[in-house]
């Protein structure tokens, strides 16, 4: 009986685990969602409004390298809980039709709040899973991402075409509210209940300083620095997409704005399935950086096409390669903030190294919010992709120089 309470126990942490974090991208994603609505309602440039995103991907991900370096030492019952009920009432404030200046200053502290959440969760789930559940929680945690953005781009889609989009914040408030309480409710069942990996003393004991010295002596240094490069043009990409496809669609191709939020939803569903991929990519390709270059080499091919078929009336084949590099952007960013972070845990702090890796992929956000509004604004969207394609063709360099080096070194031994 006990043994059962314990085995239900690590599976009902990686489910609250899910649960917080699939919400915490509705409280996330609810302005980005919008941002063809804001831009109209309040009589703002592209720039204008993607600057508030922007004000919070740097504050999350600032936040990120942060709260890596310091979770754990946190209360995580209470810091996980708290974090969600913030970005709830900055997302009820948002919800009473704020003036458009403050809306920054609001976003910029829902980026703080949030930040607390994944290297939290990712350490929760290091320290407490055995190495068999560890392969579940990477596969259920990889697909948070999707299902958090397809929900909140589908609620917008729905208030856009039936209420008004301001529904969006409220709803979300509530749902962050409700994540909250299951989360302070069945914590520490889950964590009692849960059979508690045994952790290699240099990774709990010797603290941070030993675990950048092992990753020196083993040459996971080199690999980390790449993976944050990596992690930054991944998410340039995926949440460029995110943002402004909407956008897209909506000024090139005439679509009705609640249609191109909807068809958005298409991104982040098949992103789930970038995800999957990515984990069986994994048992072929063990090196994290080979394969994420992989995936990058394919992505530049998409976006390639992109460019060829832009302003065609060909604009359902822009959606399914929109679809297509979505995929592969998703299955990018489980290598980076998932797969590194618990698979190498024993050679570094796993909420560390998720909070440095995550933080990373938030420079990418940051620039894909303002910086590609505002080139868009001055430069057009075909450039734009052209901008996009050399971003992600400089991963697909360093995978192959790094690939030519491995095969050096294995044909010298």
């Amino acid at each position: 009986m006990e043994m059962q309470k314990k085995k239900s126990g690590g599976l009902l942490l990686i489910v609250l685990c899910w649960i917080a974090y699939t919400c915490a991208y509705l409280g996330k994603y609810s302005y980005s969602s919008n941002t063809i609505k804001v831009i109209t309602h309040y009589g703002v440039t592209k720039a204008d409004a993607g600057l508030i995103s922007t004000m919070f991907f740097i504050a999350y991900g600032v936040g990120q390298v942060i709260n890596g370096l310091c979770c754990k030492f946190y209360p995580k019952k209470y810091m996980v809980g708290g974090a969600l009920l913030v970005s709830a009432a900055i997302n009820g404030v948002l919800y009473l039709d704020v003036p458009f200046w403050s809306i920054k200053y609001l976003w910029l502290v829902n980026g703080i709040a949030q930040s607390v959440l994944w290297p939290t969760l990712v350490l929760t789930l290091g320290t407490y899973l055995t190495q068999s559940k560890l392969k579940s929680a990477v596969l259920v945690m990889a697909t948070t991402v999707a299902f958090g953005t397809a929900i909140a781009y589908a609620l917008s889609a729905l208030f856009v075409e039936f209420f008004h989009f301001k529904y969006s914040f409220i709803t979300t408030s509530i749902v962050l509210v409700v994540a909250a309480a299951i989360w302070l409710t069945l914590y520490s069942k889950a964590v009692r209940n849960a059979k508690a990996e045994i952790v290699e003393k240099s990774d709990n004991e010797q603290g941070q300083t030993s675990a950048v010295q092992s990753a020196l002596t083993s040459g996971i240094l080199v690999m980390l620095v790449f993976l944050a490069l990596f992690a930054i043009v991944n998410n340039l990409v995926k949440d460029g997409l995110n943002t402004w496809v909407p956008s897209i669609l909506y000024e090139v191709y005439d679509l009705d704005d609640s249609l191109s939020i909807l068809l958005t939803i298409t991104l982040a569903i098949v992103g789930i399935f970038g995800s999957f991929m990515a984990v069986a990519l994994h048992k072929k390709i063990k090196n994290f950086l080979l394969l994420a270059g992989v995936l990058f080499a394919s992505a530049t091919v998409c976006i390639f096409a992109v460019i060829l078929l832009f302003k065609t009336s060909f604009w359902l084949g822009i959606i399914l390669l929109f679809g297509l590099i979505s995929l592969l952007m998703h299955g990018i960013n489980n290598v980076v903030t998932s797969m590194a972070p618990l698979y190498l845990r024993d050679k570094i702090n796993s909420g560390m190294l998720s909070g440095l890796l995550n933080g990373a992929c938030y420079i990418g956000s940051a620039v894909s919010s303002y910086g590609l509004g505002a080139y868009a604004d001055h430069f057009g969207w075909t450039s734009t992709f052209y901008l996009l394609l050399g971003c992600c063709a400089v991963p697909v360099v360093i995978s192959v120089i790094m690939a030519a080096v491995l095969y050096r070194m294995h044909k010298t031994k």
